[in-house]
């Protein structure tokens, strides 16, 4: 995918210009979550990614170890999600709540199984692990 067009949908569902250097938060973000979409759906260097919006790659490199921990304000997902929704990324039913969801269940598990699951193996093994004194943190990467 071209970062142009990449360019275009982040500007265009943002409702602000990338492109312009400034520090307001929202733009920031928004300019990071091009960086992590540039990255993900183009073949292009970090150096020329950076360069489309008038930064270095050393910027980048910064937004993208970021930009993790912004998306998960609800508010900026919202934004995320819409941006791939726009480039055509994701198909809309995929996006539940604005979250979109990844996880896929085969025909013959039905929301029943579901909440069984969660009632007698997830909450019991989330209580275990709040007991815990120094228990480990899950980081996907």
């Amino acid at each position: 995918m071209k970062l142009n067009e990449i360019i275009k949908a982040v500007n265009d569902v943002s409702g602000v210009d990338i492109t312009k250097k400034t520090r307001i938060q929202y733009v920031v973000i928004c300019r990071y979550m091009y960086y992590k979409i540039a990255k993900e759906l183009s073949f292009s260097s970090n150096n020329s990614i950076a360069k489309a919006v008038n930064q270095r790659h050393c910027s980048m490199n910064f937004a993208l170890s970021k930009i993790e921990g912004d998306l998960k304000i609800k508010k900026y997902k919202n934004v995320y999600n819409k941006i791939l929704l726009k480039l055509g990324v994701v198909e809309p039913e995929k996006v539940v709540d604005n979250n979109i969801n990844v996880l896929t269940l085969p025909s013959w598990i039905n929301e029943k199984d579901i909440l069984e699951f969660k009632e007698t193996r997830l909450d019991p093994y989330v209580r275990m692990l709040k007991t815990r004194s120094n228990y480990k943190q899950l980081i996907n990467k």
